[in-house]
């Protein structure tokens, strides 16, 4: 779980959206106040001598672009290009931020 919480625990991913859904996606409304389960390293597989990481996503629901850009935030995460706390904060409710997104065609 999220955080590593015993109990299933709601955030806002109204951070996480396509920017298309502008309005659609305050954080006090339902549709972005869904649960990621968990996030599990699937397998590492080497295409032409290069590392490629699967991971898989599991919740009950996901908004458009919203795994792209947990992937691409997690990712800049990992490289130090946003902090380690970014999911925290973005996560918030009270918080608005711009959050990258990956190419479509790599997942």
């Amino acid at each position: 779980r999220l955080y590593g919480s015993s109990t299933r625990r709601r955030f806002a991913w109204h951070n996480f959206a396509a920017p298309t859904l502008c309005g659609s996606v305050s954080p006090t409304r339902d549709a972005v106040r869904c649960a990621l389960d968990r996030i599990v390293h699937a397998e590492t597989v080497v295409v032409r001598g290069e590392p490629w990481v699967a991971i898989s996503l599991f919740g009950d629901s996901f908004l458009t672009q919203q795994c792209r850009r947990i992937v691409a935030a997690l990712l800049c995460v990992h490289h130090g290009w946003l902090p380690a706390g970014f999911f925290r904060t973005a996560t918030r409710a009270d918080v608005i931020v711009g959050t990258p997104v990956a190419p479509g065609h790599l997942l």
